[in-house]
């Protein structure tokens, strides 16, 4: 078994050099470092351990001989090249991962391009990075996949290997609110969402990325969720966690006693001595909010300036996806808003603002950690933030002040920071104030509890804990199951049905022979679907039952089959095709409709997207249209409120696949079959079925009999199919026995 981690970049990433020549170099960025120090460990721990790193390596490579050459050297160290093309890099890169998803997953939709090549694109790539990991792949090895280039790659990967592997995925950014994930084309989101569901357990940082993620998934897709699971209509169930990236503590901690980074103190001091040093670390991007940082630290100055020559403002900031327009301009906007304030308030032996626009190696930004008075970090929207982290973790004498945007995912888990919004000037003004002012004692009293906080949930415990999660979401019904309709258990059944000489088959229609519609009159059969049941109907010594909770006419014109048996109203009325007579085998009333009707129709006010189907012996109410967070509520308010009329009373209550319905208490699907099979006994039976009225059907079949239930929940069944599909050749397999 090995662990295959896939991630758009790989950390090792080629550049040309003056003289022309590929050269490789580390790839900044927090995933990068975290998962190349936690991958190091896992070697540690177990060196036989295969650990491969699958993503693009950086560049352009065009020529077959480059790329066998980079694959060489990436290889021997068990990392995987995917290749893409210039046109992959603009569309699928700079295209729709960062200039649709980045700008509207950190709310920034007025920024956000909408171009249907690039999403073609996109789909594309990440179809490659399927086919490369298939290359590599055995059933059994576990896969790992990270953040927002890659949304649709876990189902492309699943449906490739048959779901015999492990597959994770992780979102390192936010994930937006539906409001905001809605703004998408409608096939997009669809995919999208469908392709991070391809995995077994999706982790994101904090909280609500979670929540907004599950929310959009009910109210676009329409699956169920329970608690933090949602439940596909294969019934596979993928686990939705939260598990907030950790940092390498130790490593950041003991920084300040490694000799380069002591070195690269001393030099620090020696330049700032008397002054207060002010810290900011951030990508160059639109998202970190650096212009409102700078005119905060510019009101400081003005409202403060005993402050002047006392402290200074040293801001990092590491190029980032210059070729895209909005960046390249924001380059500027900071070089002029920096100029303008060291010219204001400058002096011959003070800068006020120290600027670095270059990317920090360790040595360089563990110094900066370790002598900083305050770490100024206030992006706009941040996934997580782990500068933040590294910063707090790298105090070893407990001082510092970290102020925090409210808006990152780490503010979650560092309470202890002065957090601020950081669209608010002035509020991020004052907390330089109040940090800069703050007791020693309270800085350590706050960076202590941070420390163990970071230290308990460090790096190594964020990956652990994905592994546990995915390690125990495969091992229950996700990857297989013994009882599924499969060709094992389907030739069972088609040679007991080739045995025997009398068959009867108890056949649902709606969820069971065809998928489920926004309409119920949308459900008609289609003339493939007529004619299988026509062929069945044929077969020497079978007989064909529909039953169904449809009314009688819907189901007369709609099956006009010269023997076939139809059951309506889940019972209510059979007709036989020989009699061409509906029949009651039961004597029910309907007296209960006067009670019903005025409450379901008050829900359907309060619902809007929800109607009624009335029949003469049952009531529907639907829902499939409407709000499905607001649908669980309603529902489960009505079901509360029939139920607890219904008792002792001749009528009863079921919830179905979106619906809810009343009908009379003695009229059962289980009632019907029992009839039927007095009249008509058989030595082969089966039912199919989706819901809880069929229960009742599997419940009432004799000895010996099989029974499918079709979709998710518990069942009473012997088999269970994941789609109408499924039945359906199952079915067209019995015509030729």
């Amino acid at each position: 078994m090995k662990i295959i981690i896939v991630s758009n970049r790989l950390p090792i990433s080629f550049k040309l050099s003056r003289s022309g020549k590929t050269e490789s170099v580390f790839s900044p960025g927090g995933v990068a470092v975290g998962l190349s120090s936690y991958i190091e460990t896992l070697k540690k721990a177990d060196p036989d351990l295969q650990v491969i790193w699958l993503g693009w390596p950086g560049m352009e490579f065009v020529k077959e001989s480059e790329q066998k050459v980079v694959s060489k050297q990436l290889r021997a160290k068990s990392l995987v090249p995917v290749f893409l093309s210039k046109e992959q890099i603009e569309k699928y890169y700079l295209g729709f991962s960062n200039s649709t998803l980045w700008p509207l997953f950190h709310y920034f939709p007025r920024l956000t391009v909408y171009k249907q090549e690039d999403w073609e694109t996109y789909k594309k790539v990440n179809e490659k990075f399927a086919m490369e990991i298939q290359k590599l792949a055995k059933p059994g090895d576990k896969i790992w996949i990270h953040d927002y280039q890659l949304l649709t790659l876990p189902k492309i990967l699943n449906e490739k290997l048959q779901n015999k592997n492990p597959i994770g995925f992780f979102l390192h950014i936010p994930f937006p609110t539906f409001e905001v994930f809605r703004l998408l084309p409608q096939k997009w989101r669809e995919e999208i969402l469908g392709g991070i569901l391809g995995a077994h357990v999706v982790g994101f940082h904090t909280y609500d990325y979670a929540q907004y993620f599950l929310s959009c998934v009910k109210r676009i897709l329409g699956y169920e969720t329970d608690m933090d699971t949602v439940i596909m209509p294969s019934e596979q169930k993928v686990k939705v966690e939260v598990f907030p990236m950790g940092i390498d503590f130790e490593k950041y901690h003991s920084s300040s006693l490694i000799p380069k980074v002591a070195r690269q103190i001393s030099l620090i001091q020696k330049h700032a001595e008397g002054q207060k040093i002010i810290f900011s670390a951030d990508r160059l991007d639109y998202t970190k909010g650096l212009i409102n940082r700078l005119e905060a630290f510019e009101m400081f100055l003005k409202k403060y300036p005993t402050w002047h020559g006392k402290v200074q403002l040293v801001m990092v900031v590491s190029p980032s996806r210059t070729d895209i327009e909005t960046f390249s301009n924001m380059k500027k906007q900071i070089d002029e808003t920096i100029g303008k304030i060291n010219g204001s308030f400058g002096k011959i032996n003070w800068t006020p603002i120290i600027y670095y626009y270059k990317t920090f190696n360790f040595e360089e930004i563990a110094a900066y950690y370790a002598l900083s008075d305050l770490a100024l970090l206030t992006p706009l929207r941040d996934g997580m933030n782990l500068v933040a982290k590294e910063y707090i973790a790298s105090r070893r004498n407990l001082t510092g002040s970290l102020i925090l945007s409210e808006m990152a995912g780490a503010a979650q888990e560092l309470g202890e920071a002065l957090t601020v919004n950081p669209n608010h000037i002035e509020e991020i003004c004052e907390a330089i104030y109040e940090a800069l002012n703050m007791p020693r004692e309270e800085q350590m009293e706050k960076n202590k509890i941070m420390q163990n906080r970071l230290q308990s949930y460090n790096l190594n415990r964020w990956a652990n804990d994905f592994f546990d999660s995915l390690e125990r979401s495969t091992n229950t019904e996700n990857i297989s199951s013994k009882n599924n309709l499969s060709s094992t258990n389907s030739l069972k059944i088609l040679n007991a049905f080739k045995k025997a000489s009398k068959k009867i088959l108890f056949l649902d229609y709606d969820g069971t022979l065809c998928p489920y519609f926004k309409y119920p009159y949308l459900a008609k059969p289609t003339p493939d679907i007529k004619n299988l049941l026509e062929k069945l109907t044929n077969l020497p010594g079978t007989q064909v039952a529909l039953v169904s909770g449809r009314d009688k006419n819907t189901l007369e014109s709609w099956f006009n089959l010269p023997k076939i048996f139809l059951v309506a109203e889940h019972g209510a009325w059979l007709k036989n095709p020989q009699s061409h007579q509906w029949l009651k085998p039961q004597n029910p009333n309907n007296d209960w409709k006067a009670t019903v009707m005025p409450i379901l129709k008050a829900y359907v006010d309060r619902l809007p997207g929800s109607f009624i189907e009335e029949k003469e012996y049952s009531v529907a109410w639907h829902f499939r249209l409407s709000n499905p967070e607001i649908s669980d509520l309603r529902s489960k308010e009505l079901n509360n409120h029939l139920s607890s009329l219904s008792t002792n009373q001749d009528w009863q209550v079921s919830s179905g696949n979106k619906i809810i319905e009343v009908k009379s208490s003695h009229i059962t699907k289980g009632s019907v079959v029992t009839y039927l099979l007095k009249g008509h006994p058989a030595d082969f039976v089966l039912a199919a079925g989706d819901d809880i009225t069929d229960e009742d059907m599997f419940k009432a079949l004799p000895k010996n009999s099989f029974s499918i239930k079709v979709g998710r929940g518990q069942t009473s069944a012997t088999y269970k199919a994941q789609t109408s599909q499924e039945i359906i050749t199952f079915l067209s397999k019995l015509v030729k026995t």
